[in-house]
């Protein structure tokens, strides 16, 4: 696994920091407030106001994925399953595996 991101709870949501070959910005993981039907994500992963991805809580109980993160961006060749780990105290990692 890699780390590309790291993120403090804020609220309802997470703020941090995205930091890929191709991504290096301030990102925010809110609350889906569309979310009226359970195939909707939970959450939405935004990088500069733009959405780059979404997160949901993970189906099968994990003890290291706090969310289960998907990123995609045109310069990426498939979308990017990454998961949102829980370090304590508040802050997250954020880490990718293909």
């Amino acid at each position: 696994m890699r780390t590309i991101g790291f993120f403090s709870r804020e609220g309802d949501g997470f703020d941090g920091h995205i930091a890929t070959l191709t991504i290096q910005h301030k990102a925010v993981i809110l609350p889906n407030l569309n979310r009226r039907r359970k195939d909707v994500p939970d959450f939405q992963v935004f990088a500069n106001g733009v959405l780059i991805g979404e997160a949901r809580f993970p189906s099968a109980t994990s003890e290291k994925c706090f969310l289960s993160v998907t990123l995609d961006d045109p310069s990426f060749a498939a979308a990017m399953p990454c998961c949102l780990i829980d370090e304590g105290f508040g802050t997250y990692r954020l880490v990718w595996s293909r």
